[in-house]
């Protein structure tokens, strides 16, 4: 269940904490109940005490009503539960941390007003609410996911996750981090993913002038730098291609499987959140037009794919109720549990279709997204310009495109080598020496 506020505040008179000034008074608390339940509740106290009776006559009373010893205590009291509710505000307080320091007037862990501290773990907490807000589901995955395994990491140093403050990850313990992540067999582009998310969690710290850039930022030249993935085109060959086309799998969920990957490689290789999420309006006469959710915060670029027989006979095989296209969710789930059934699925689907190709003797790390590679390099095999790929993809621009091509082969270096050579590339190796001896005498370096 979604709150409108972070916390659920109330009062509380703790009976076991007498006064030590007046007989039978007692110390009056603030009690904040966090709806995130990862949180503990807790109390911050108002600096007040009173009796038992003045606390049940308190707020059940009018105020005219209370006694004049009371009225001072009532005004008190009710002062602090407003600045306690001015402080039950997402864009203020985030996290307990955020609004004991804010409650305490304390730059403690360098609290600013959008609930952003020095605690990385609280920092990670704020920005996975600001995408909430948003519904960025799938941005909230990175995001919890680099979390976890930064805790993990050091939970393995023996050192507690909660207390690590922007001040405790250096160079060195990202790199020592990078390591970790290798020997657990882990690729350099899901070490990328964890850390550029953490950079940002950074940024927003200098932002708001939770730390400085000079001393504490331990991003960048000369520092750590972030792995970029190879890049690796993710494509079946041509006649694998084919072999898979003519290929009749084994189960029924299975037929299911190579039929939504062939719907993404004809549809110009769209994502499975894209289908999951077209709507029948999206699908016209004789074409689908849809905007990629991976880019339509920042780049509104319509995608056009035509309807072949193949997509035909998906669309009505798979027509869905409501809003949606095809019936892979519910169009009656909220946006929290549709995300999760969505993800659900592609899981489910990457598992099938890695044991359709084991079935048939490809044993590789494949999933749903090789749609889109294959689609991609079986056009620029049959001649296709780069620019209309890229266009036909969706790509905001060419570099895009092109790394999906930039795993250098033989071939390709020999082709290169024959296009740059002069006709003969055989060399002459007293021809060497002599060059080397005249480079010596002119005293050039070799």
């Amino acid at each position: 269940m979604k709150h409108d506020k972070p916390f659920k505040i109330s009062t509380y008179l703790n009976k076991r904490q007498p006064s030590k000034t007046i007989k039978g008074h007692f110390a009056c608390y603030i009690r904040v109940y966090p709806h995130d339940r990862s949180f503990p509740t807790f109390f911050v106290t108002t600096n007040e005490s009173c009796s038992i009776e003045q606390y049940e006559n308190m707020f059940v009373q009018s105020r005219n009503k209370l006694k004049p010893t009371n009225t001072r205590k009532f005004d008190a009291i009710t002062k602090m539960v407003g600045k306690a509710q001015s402080l039950n505000d997402f864009k203020v307080c985030r996290s307990p941390q955020a609004f004991k320091d804010k409650w305490n007037g304390t730059r403690k862990y360098g609290t600013h007003n959008h609930g952003y501290t020095l605690n990385v773990k609280e920092c990670f907490r704020t920005k996975i609410s600001e995408l909430e807000e948003t519904h960025s589901y799938g941005t909230i995955d990175t995001y919890i996911n680099a979390k976890k395994s930064l805790s993990k990491y050091f939970a393995s140093i023996k050192k507690d996750f909660n207390k690590i403050s922007f001040h405790d990850i250096t160079k060195s313990v990202l790199i020592n981090f990078h390591n970790w992540h290798l020997d657990k067999g882990n690729t350099p582009s899901s070490i990328g993913i964890h850390l550029r998310n953490l950079r940002h969690l950074f940024n927003l710290a200098i932002d708001n002038n939770l730390i400085d850039k000079e001393s504490c930022y331990p991003f960048g030249k000369k520092k750590y730098v972030i792995p970029v993935g190879e890049g690796t085109n993710r494509a079946l060959e041509s006649d694998t291609l084919e072999t898979f086309w003519f290929y009749e799998p084994s189960t029924v969920a299975r037929k299911k499987s190579k039929e939504l990957w062939f719907l993404s490689y004809f549809a110009s290789g769209v994502n499975f959140k894209d289908l999951v999420y077209l709507k029948h309006t999206n699908v016209k006469k004789d074409t689908i037009e849809f905007i990629r959710a991976k880019t339509k915060s920042f780049a509104e670029k319509k995608i056009i794919v035509n309807r072949n027989d193949f997509i035909n006979m998906m669309l009505k095989k798979n027509r869905g109720l409501g809003k949606y296209a095809f019936n892979f969710v519910s169009y009656k789930l909220s946006d929290s549990e549709r995300h999760r059934v969505y993800k659900n699925k592609l899981g489910n689907h990457n598992k099938l279709f890695k044991k359709i190709m084991k079935e048939m003797g490809i044993i590789d790390n494949l999933s749903y997204y090789w749609g889109r590679h294959s689609f991609a390099t079986r056009s620029r095999d049959k001649g296709i310009k780069l620019a209309l790929i890229g266009q036909m993809m969706g790509h905001t621009n060419l570099k895009t495109t092109e790394a999906y091509f930039n795993k250098c082969t033989y071939e390709d270096m020999e082709n290169v080598q024959d296009t740059i050579g002069f006709g003969d590339e055989k060399w002459d190796t007293q021809r060497q020496r002599k060059l080397d001896y005249a480079n010596k005498k002119a005293g050039r370096k070799l």
